[in-house]
């Protein structure tokens, strides 16, 4: 379990480390790889960042249970888009041990404390932390070719679960309960659909609680159906039905197939993510009574 540091004065060499790491700073490659930190510039950062921040802005550096540190998180205040920036680097020999993921997760948990609301970021495209993102509640506001444009709520703090075994088959059919296509379907159908597809769930820490649940079945070459997309009636309204289609369909896995769904009543909703109803293609066989 990772711990938060405040870095004294003479901590931030290893900071400086970091910077000038080039696997490290491989994510920073669009905007130049490493940066320079001569310890000249130390100590005006260190005032302003850590002395004097105003409230507007937050650092901390991650300690391993060894007291090792192994990466930093910090916000500040951006006037430009009247929000707070987001920022989490895993110094790179202390990666691929789910340290990024309880670093945002600790840094989330810090800025909604000290009363931020919202979190943004942006990142390369090609930045693979952007699926750690995702799976943790932010979602694609907008993207360019170079930039990808993330935000994260804080009112609740969630994140996003991918594997059937993480998901408890009796929390799952009381959410396919409160939906009109699933509300009858047995507990031995619910247990085999879940052996046979994706399953991915929106687990809220706190609370303990499974909120939210999706599958996928695809033959990861050409098509995926997405299905049985339901929130928690107690947590609608949160965006997190939204947060949830927006973690699936960026999927590497998915996101050059063609999606397929069927829905009722919720059309606005999937077509914030590119699909479109489709009159006049679409054949259906009812299951045999």
């Amino acid at each position: 379990m990772l711990t938060l540091y405040e870095p004294k004065y003479e901590d931030l060499w290893f900071r400086q480390a970091m910077l000038a790491d080039q696997e490290t700073m491989s994510y920073n490659h669009a905007w130049g790889g490493t940066i320079p930190w001569p310890e000249t510039e130390w100590r005006g950062w260190y005032d302003h960042w850590l002395v004097h921040h105003e409230g507007k802005r937050y650092y901390r550096y991650l300690k391993d249970p060894e007291g090792r540190f192994v990466g930093e998180i910090a916000y500040h205040y951006d006037a430009g888009i009247r929000h707070e920036t987001a920022d989490v680097i895993i110094y790179a020999p202390y990666r691929r041990k789910g340290y990024g993921a309880e670093g945002l997760a600790l840094l989330c948990s810090e800025a909604k404390r000290n009363g931020v609301s919202v979190l943004y970021d942006d990142m390369a495209a090609d930045n693979p932390a952007v699926r750690l993102f995702l799976k943790h509640g932010f979602t694609e506001e907008y993207r360019t070719e170079e930039k990808i444009y993330l935000r994260k709520a804080l009112s609740l703090n969630y994140r996003f679960i991918d594997r059937a075994e993480e998901m408890n088959a009796a929390e799952v059919a009381a959410l396919l309960k409160t939906t009109y296509w699933a509300d009858k379907r047995s507990m031995e159908t619910i247990e085999k659909s879940m052996r046979c597809s994706s399953c991915y769930g929106v687990r809220l820490d706190e609370e303990k609680k499974l909120a939210g649940f999706a599958r996928v079945i695809s033959d990861y070459a050409t098509t995926y159906y997405l299905c049985d997309v339901v929130i928690d009636p107690a947590y609608r309204g949160r965006g997190l039905g939204k947060a949830l289609v927006s973690y699936i369909v960026s999927l590497p896995e998915y996101a050059t197939l063609r999606g397929l769904l069927l829905t009722k009543d919720a059309h606005g909703l999937y077509e914030q993510f590119g699909f479109e109803t489709v009159s006049g293609r679409a054949m259906f066989k009812s299951p045999k009574s």
